[in-house]
């Protein structure tokens, strides 16, 4: 790894620090408490001192890099070149941790030309490897599936980014609407560039993985076991946590959290709409407290298997047209207020509250409708949350105009879903809030078709 592509901006110092190195797999040498790490352009070497003299080991390109994670403030990066790996584990000073985060992103982001689309989170994996997109018409059911194609990979908290190497722009894949990320161990879904190597393995532990989504898949695969299995097993922990706010739940298409899609489209069934005590019966407390949890830890499956809830309900059965339970009605809407209570911070952002309330106030009809846009759209909302609001209120006002069915008014609703638009699990309750909360949720309901106008 002596030989190394030439670099534009070899010149330019990004990055100097003092490191320490655990281990390396390029030649015997003795781990070091004290080294110093130079960044310069795309070349990394790594000094015995801070006058960056004496070379630890050979110059490092970022162009041979094929995998590099991160955990803290622990980094482990493996080039590979002319048939020969090179392992380099190291830890560098908490201070400078970010700044070298940042640059060894850029450069690694500049080698191939392109900066990518900024993100909110810092990466745990950048990798080479191979990928494909098949997508899917529901509809139609018609199928449309690409070639396998080299890419480079960038893994974040939120976002997993190809660039694959014959396209010029990044495609970002938002983790939160990853449905699943599976395993494939049959050779037939692997890349066919890579499935002899692959195939060479002496443990049968040869996959490849797939992002599962709404109407597509991303597969992934590398003749490097090591990049697969950081992959999927980062991706598989950042979509298994609990949800605890609406900015990390898995989404749908549609910007929203599945799981309060889900339940909606579950009430919005005709017979399930002109349910009597929609929203203000409730569930039995056991069955609530099963599906919240569901909601929270498994929203990928809670509505496929609101079955095993059964064996709990008191039998009040079915609609003469449309089978259904009553008590499963009752059961998701207590889960859905419950789920949006669950949540670090309301679904109307606690900031923006008194503004909400005194818009409302307003005398004019005029200026309380243009006051409560300028509250709805503040920057101070978030995309998420004004999404997820605007999809409950339309399902609340298809509540009501059912109102001489199901027995519940726009007036009925605003009183009991009050709490779940304004609260939180966290959140005080102030009695002085409850009824510009109402009055507000009250508005809301009854003007929508004002609001979205």
């Amino acid at each position: 790894m002596d030989s190394l592509p030439s670099s534009s901006s070899s010149s330019l110092v990004s990055f100097c620090g003092r490191i320490s190195i655990i281990g390396s797999r390029s030649r015997p040498f003795q781990p070091r408490k004290d080294a110093f790490l130079r960044l310069r352009g795309d070349v990394i070497t790594v000094h015995r001192d801070e006058e960056c003299g004496q070379l630890v080991l050979p110059p490092l390109s970022i162009h041979y890099l094929i995998l590099a994670k991160k955990k803290g403030s622990l980094f482990k990066m493996y080039f590979r070149a002319d048939g020969s790996e090179t392992v380099l584990r190291f830890r560098v000073e908490e201070p400078l941790v970010s700044a070298f985060s940042f640059l060894l992103l850029e450069s690694w982001q500049g080698r191939r030309g392109v900066s990518f689309m900024e993100d909110d989170g810092d990466w745990n994996a950048l990798a080479r490897g191979w990928a494909r997109r098949k997508r899917e018409n529901v509809e139609n059911g018609m199928k449309e599936e690409e070639e396998w194609r080299e890419a480079s990979i960038t893994l974040t908290n939120q976002h997993l980014t190809i660039l694959f190497d014959d396209k010029e722009k990044e495609e970002r894949i938002d983790l939160r609407r990853v449905i699943s990320c599976s395993s494939h161990f049959d050779s037939l879904d692997w890349c066919s560039s890579v499935r002899k190597e692959k195939e060479k393995e002496e443990r049968q532990s040869a996959y490849s993985i797939r992002l599962n989504m709404n109407d597509q898949f991303v597969s992934i695969d590398s003749g490097e076991m090591k990049m697969v299995s950081t992959l999927r097993s980062i991706i598989s922990q950042s979509i298994s946590l609990p949800q605890t706010s609406l900015v990390t739940c898995r989404l749908t298409e549609n910007g929203v959290p599945l799981v309060i899609e889900e339940a909606i489209r579950f009430l919005s069934d005709e017979n399930r709409l002109c349910t009597r005590g929609i929203y203000r019966i409730s569930a039995k407390s056991s069955m609530k407290t099963r599906l919240v949890d569901h909601m929270i830890h498994s929203p990928g499956s809670v509505f496929t298997s609101l079955h095993s809830f059964r064996s709990e309900t008191n039998g009040n059965v079915t609609n003469e047209t449309n089978d259904y339970a009553r008590d499963e009605v009752y059961m998701v809407c207590d889960g859905l207020r419950s789920f949006l209570r669950r949540m670090e911070s309301p679904l109307i952002p606690e900031v923006l509250h008194i503004p909400l309330f005194d818009a409302i106030a307003e005398l004019s009809p005029s200026s309380r409708l243009e006051k409560v846009l300028s509250v709805l759209h503040s920057r101070h909302f978030p995309s998420i949350h004004l999404k997820t609001l605007f999809l409950l209120l339309s399902h609340l006002r298809d509540v009501a105009k059912r109102n001489e069915d199901n027995g519940m008014t726009s007036d009925n609703l605003s009183r009991i879903l009050a709490p779940s638009l304004f609260s939180s699990e966290s959140s005080w309750e102030v009695l002085d809030e409850i009824t510009p909360r109402v009055s507000s949720t009250l508005f809301l309901i009854d003007n929508f078709h004002l609001i979205t106008s």
